[in-house]
Formats: structure tokens, sequence, C-alpha cells
């Protein structure tokens, strides 16, 4: 899933640090 849209440009680091915490508790579980 990647939405890229002119709403999300301020959030922009918002959105990839969530996704890479995911990853990396992800990560940590398996």
């Amino acid at each position: 899933q990647c939405s890229m849209g002119g709403g999300y440009s301020p959030d922009i680091k918002t959105i990839i640090e969530a996704h890479a915490n995911t990853y990396r508790v992800a990560r940590e579980l398996y």
C-alpha cells in the first residue's frame, strides 16, 4: 500500500516513521 497524495505531504514523515516502526517491530517478533 503506497498512498501518495497532496493531502499526505505534511504528514509524509510521520507516515514513513510509522511504517518504519511497524517494520522494526515485525522484524523483532519474527
